[in-house]
């Protein structure tokens, strides 16, 4: 796996904030490997991997989280939480159970995007997320 201009420009970290003099703050740092790894070469047929890391930081601070359940998993779905048509998280769908959780979310309205490595898929738009609570989707099955 290589990592394009890693050595010049290192590790980058978003979205941005300001940390005022003499104030703790406590930060969560997540790793997206679906947005941080990219297979090149023929589809189906890759000859490289090359990884342009994706780490969010967010303040810790209170947050919400949307989840739910995947019936059909058994070809490796991935939800995504997008706002403003950014995708701000994503997760893998439980291999054993199917369940997911997109966490640490700021308070807003998000869609959530399922899809699987046979192309099927789940979309749902105005899913609101409040601080402090989980918004449970139930079972979803890809179609």
């Amino acid at each position: 796996m290589t990592v394009p201009s890693g050595a010049q420009t290192g590790l980058k970290f978003g979205p941005a904030f300001t940390i005022e003099p003499g104030i703790t703050y406590e930060l969560i740092v997540d790793f997206d490997a679906s947005r941080s790894i990219h297979a090149t070469g023929p589809p189906g047929n890759p000859t490289n991997f090359i990884l342009t890391p994706f780490i969010r930081v967010i303040l810790q601070e209170p947050s919400g989280a949307i989840s739910g359940q995947v019936t059909n998993f058994e070809h490796l779905p991935t939800a995504y939480a997008i706002a403003g048509g950014d995708t701000v998280t994503s997760t893998s769908i439980d291999k054993v159970n199917g369940n997911f959780l997109l966490a640490f979310l700021p308070e807003g309205v998000y869609s959530v995007a399922i899809s699987d490595t046979l192309g099927n898929a789940y979309t749902e738009s105005d899913i609101t997320v409040t601080i402090g609570e989980t918004n449970n989707l139930g079972q979803i099955t890809l179609k």
